[in-house]
């Protein structure tokens, strides 16, 4: 199965450890996509995902670490050509 992923559901992954976002994050029969923006959003979230989620920085800085192995990162440039359909869908 693939799966694109956005920064809001790492956020809950990483606040709730214990769910089902988590478990599926970690699924080997997922694959994950996501824009490469991804990283930044987090590292833009990290005192709020600390302080909700009681993990430290090192434990905060693994989890982006094991994440980034686990997505294939797609460039905003090459996407950003389907934005307007995007939106018209949507």
């Amino acid at each position: 199965m693939e799966l694109v992923i956005d920064a809001n559901i790492l956020m809950s992954a990483l606040i709730t450890t214990e769910g089902k976002t988590y478990d599926l994050i970690f699924n080997d029969r997922i694959k994950l996509f996501s824009i490469d923006k991804l990283i930044n959003e987090l590292e833009k979230h990290k005192s709020e995902i600390l302080a909700k989620s009681n993990l430290s920085e090192y434990d905060f800085n693994l989890f982006l670490a094991l994440i980034s192995s686990r997505i294939e990162f797609i460039s905003y440039s090459e996407l950003e050509k389907f934005i307007p359909e995007a939106e018209k869908i949507s």
